[in-house]
């Protein structure tokens, strides 16, 4: 069996290198954003975009913290990438630990395969090598998934796990500000099932104990709010607006586009959800676990309830795949803690292999088109990395760029951006519109346009673009589209 499941990891781990070789560049716009941000705080000290003003323009401290650190053994513009492709597999190591946990031939070692392959599938690898935080979270949402578990099931938690509960909720606040709302869930959960099974009054040590890890996320919550004066980077404002049911449309559309990886997660996140209450139900299990039951699996729904209420822009699967992993998660380690508890006659029946075998055709069938949309969004990214890096670019470090997307323009010319987005230039050019962006944009004395066709035709009305011509096309390569992006310089008179 062993001599098997090192064959297995053999494979896997081939397969993930062919994935990565075959587009050894492939980094999102954004990453350049953050390593931006590591390179002044490296060397600076504080968080700036453009080393003068301070910015609470990035969406992970944390991310920008480590990639600060590591700045210092290597000034490489790849860090992003280097650090998220071991991050992606530390978190693989991190599923496969959790093997032992179920037994052959049952239920949660299905779902927990299930998991492992989505999280082995193309787009899986596309997004979580893609120089981002992504990876991080979701070893994070792992770390939780487990904590929170335990916790419910030990009356007497020892100071060490209390200690790594209240540094956990602080790393994962810190990472995203938004997984504050996870703690707050798997608080409720743990204490639902802690007050339960105690025969005492509810005592200091067993709210303690359920809010260990949202005690350390409130203060990390409260810390950034003492340091940057906001609760949300400046990132969260400028995507957001009024109550709008935009962000369930672009929920599907991310979810779908992104096929197994989305797909994949989103039906073991019903699936897993399904056989738990069953499990619950079928074992005449107390409320207490129900309640943790529902808490966990409102999740993502609260999650796209708190994106309506701020019309919040949904751009990518990394911004929601954090929800199904926590629910898939959880639901898999509590159903074999059941499975376990009922004697075998109790025990609800196996799923029926159909379902299964159903499973294994769409995930046959998803494969295909996985694999070559992947392919074509990870090499356009790494050609555009690589046009980018050998243009010279440098050589407009003194002039002011008009860029929407910041990242590999701001980092490989090194120039002051003048983001029409409203990302890097502070609070408040974050919370202008659109039209007053791009006209305050035109009026800063640009010397370099790094622009869509779309965009273009916005700033027409403020910028005179006869006086301005065409000196490279940039393509940033996506799923099913390419936003072509155009490099302008004044027409000397």
């Amino acid at each position: 069996m062993k001599k098997k499941s090192i064959m297995y990891c053999i494979l896997a781990l081939i397969w993930i290198v062919g994935w990565i070789a075959s587009a050894p560049y492939a980094m999102l716009d954004d990453a350049l954003i953050h390593l931006r941000y590591a390179s002044f705080l490296h060397t600076l000290h504080h968080i700036t975009y453009d080393g003068i003003h301070y910015s609470y323009g990035t969406s992970s401290l944390l991310y920008v913290f480590l990639l600060s650190l590591l700045r210092g053994i290597s000034l490489s513009p790849v860090l992003p990438r280097v650090v998220s492709i071991i991050s992606y597999i530390l978190l693989l190591v991190l599923l496969l630990r959790l093997r032992s946990r179920f037994r052959s031939g049952t239920t949660p070692r299905f779902l927990w395969l299930g998991l492992l392959l989505t999280t082995l599938a193309p787009m899986a690898i596309r997004w979580l090598t893609d120089g981002m935080e992504t990876s991080i979270v979701l070893i994070g949402i792992v770390a939780l998934a487990i904590m929170t578990v335990q916790l419910q099931k030990d009356q007497t938690p020892s100071r060490i796990l209390l200690s790594c509960a209240l540094l956990l909720g602080a790393a994962l606040v810190l990472t995203r500000i938004e997984l504050l709302m996870p703690l707050f869930l798997s608080a409720c959960a743990i204490a639902a099932i802690r007050l339960e099974k105690s025969t005492k009054p509810a005592s200091l040590a067993t709210i303690f104990a359920s809010c260990s890890m949202l005690l350390g996320g409130a203060g990390a919550f409260i810390g950034i709010r003492i340091v940057f004066g906001h609760w949300l980077p400046d990132t969260a404002l400028a995507k957001s607006g009024s109550f709008s049911f935009s962000p369930l449309f672009g929920f599907a559309h991310v979810t779908a586009s992104a096929f197994i990886f989305g797909i994949g997660a989103a039906l073991l996140t019903l699936l897993s959800a399904v056989l738990v209450v069953r499990a619950i139900l079928r074992g005449n299990h107390a409320i207490g676990r129900l309640v943790a039951w529902l808490v966990i699996n409102s999740c993502l729904p609260v999650e796209l309830l708190l994106a309506c209420i701020r019309d919040q822009a949904v751009q990518g699967i990394r911004y929601i795949v954090w929800a199904f992993y926590f629910a898939i998660l959880w639901n898999v380690l509590e159903l074999a803690a059941i499975l376990e508890e009922l004697p075998t006659e109790a025990a609800p029946r196996p799923i029926h292999r159909a379902v299964w075998a159903t499973c294994g055709v769409l995930f046959l069938c998803l494969l295909p088109f996985d694999t070559r949309y992947s392919l074509r969004a990870m090499r356009g990214r790494s050609e555009t990395f690589l046009q980018m890096r050998s243009a010279g670019l440098e050589k407009y470090k003194n002039v002011t760029v008009i860029a929407g997307d910041v990242g590999f323009i701001g980092y490989f010319t090194g120039a002051q951006v003048c983001d029409i987005d409203g990302l890097v230039n502070g609070r408040e050019r974050a919370t202008l519109t659109l039209a007053q962006r791009l006209q305050f944009c035109a009026n800063d004395n640009p010397g370099l346009l790094f622009l869509t066709a779309p965009q273009l035709e916005g700033i027409a009305p403020f910028l005179a673009l006869k006086q301005w011509r065409s000196v490279m096309i940039v393509d940033f390569r996506n799923v099913s589209s390419n936003d072509r992006h155009y490099l302008m310089l004044p027409v000397m008179p």
